[in-house]
């Protein structure tokens, strides 16, 4: 896949499946988008147009086999089934096609990209006008609306500091910038994710080692996020633990590990939107059916957070997950000791720390997520080695060295 077409397809997304997706025009363009990227990953291997990739096909034996395997326990209807395992698909879909796929950026596509980011921001400005709102509830029909402004805030910051070639105070404050207007809205994760960004952009200076310098200075940044986002932490999992829906569903989730032990109970059973939709019979064996927000035909917070949802794959799952994670912070180590591009390196650092914070919510399963992969990719991925290209070139103006050089030839010829 070339670099211009990833290019216009994180354009497209953008304006469409994050700026307008409240629009409901276009409801399954995550969907689309993640499995379209998985079916170009088979034909291409299969025309051998690209190189067979393991990660890629091992992801797919592994999600296919979670399906036969909740198919076979009967816990949930196989429409749920099947719409849970589209809808908790998708990321990693679309990670690992990226990672077979390979496509590289040039220096000018991601000029053009960075040009593109702020334009998205005065767009998420204007929106923000257009639409205000003081509560954190994401209505239908308006667009970025409540926690939505400052989750794609961040996705547009993070995404503008990952496309640029250099770590200048320029970029960092840009950065910045692009992100302030998640303060209009502003959830206890974009304040931690923004903390965090802040942090590796300014203080983080070679790659991470476990020594006392970098104990210490996570232990700050992890006492200044805990002070950031202490009233949310006690409003959901301190008042009222046992008769709120995102504590519960933690509380419980070991419970669920352990009976369906070792791949967990299966799409659609646990902590999924699916399993609101179509009720799983696990709130009522594990007595949550009274819950507020999990009761039948109520369960709005069913899904409210993603890290309860691995109990649906068991501890498999769970290792599995932290194997993805090791996955790219190892990727990102041997770019770093192969490139020494510290810039890219805390590029990966911020990607990951924004899709782990983002689980503690269900944004990891909604249209943003394919937003996350794709800059997850290319925090790890380095940027094409093209040719460098002048001005002149990237304004499609190239002609003109070759006027001057015949002019220049001529001037020599007539000095003879």
């Amino acid at each position: 896949m070339s670099g211009k077409t990833i290019s216009l397809i994180f354009m497209l997304y953008s304006i469409f499946g994050l700026l307008l997706y409240e629009t409901r025009v276009l409801t399954d363009i995550d969907e689309l988008t993640a499995f379209a990227f998985g079916l170009l990953v088979f034909i291409k291997t299969f025309t051998h147009k690209i190189s067979f990739s393991k990660a890629f096909f091992l992801w797919i034996l592994i999600d296919v086999f979670y399906l036969i395997y909740s198919f076979s326990l009967h816990l949930n209807e196989p429409i749920a089934v099947f719409s849970d395992f589209i809808m908790q698909s998708k990321p990693y879909m679309m990670f690992f096609a990226l990672v077979a796929l390979k496509p590289q950026l040039s220096r000018n596509e991601m000029i053009i990209l960075r040009i593109f980011l702020i334009l998205m921001l005065m767009s998420v400005l204007l929106i923000a006008y257009l639409y205000p709102h003081k509560d954190d509830s994401t209505h239908i029909g308006e667009l970025l609306t409540g926690a939505a402004l400052s989750s794609v805030s961040m996705i547009f910051a993070a995404a503008y500091y990952i496309f640029s070639q250099n770590d200048s105070w320029i970029t960092r404050l840009i950065t910045i910038i692009i992100a302030l207007p998640g303060f209009l809205h502003p959830t206890s994760k974009f304040v931690g994710q923004l903390i965090f960004m802040i942090f590796v952009m300014f203080f983080i200076k070679k790659k991470i080692s476990f020594n006392i310098r970098y104990i210490l200075m996570f232990t700050a940044i992890l006492a200044i996020v805990s002070y950031a986002i202490w009233d949310d932490f006690k409003f959901y999992f301190l008042t009222d633990s046992m008769v709120n829906a995102r504590p519960i569903m933690y509380i419980q989730m070991p419970s669920v590990l352990v009976d369906y032990a070792p791949f967990g109970s299966g799409f659609a059973t646990y902590a999924s939107f699916a399993s609101g939709t179509w009720y799983s019979p696990l709130y009522s064996k594990y007595n949550m059916e009274y819950i507020w927000g999990l009761r039948e035909g109520e369960a709005d917070f069913v899904a409210d957070a993603y890290y309860p949802c691995l109990a649906q794959f068991g501890f498999v799952g769970i290792v599995l997950f932290i194997w993805l994670i090791v996955y790219v912070v190892r990727k990102s180590r041997k770019l770093y000791d192969k490139t020494l591009n510290l810039k890219q390196y805390k590029g990966s650092l911020i990607a990951v720390a924004i899709i782990l914070i983002e689980c503690t919510t269900a944004s990891f399963s909604n249209e943003r997520s394919i937003m996350h992969m794709i800059l997850l990719y290319f925090a790890i991925t380095p940027m094409r080695k093209d040719k460098r290209i002048t001005q002149l070139d990237s304004f499609g103006l190239s002609f003109a060295k070759s006027i001057k050089k015949k002019v220049k030839t001529n001037e020599n010829t007539t000095d003879k």
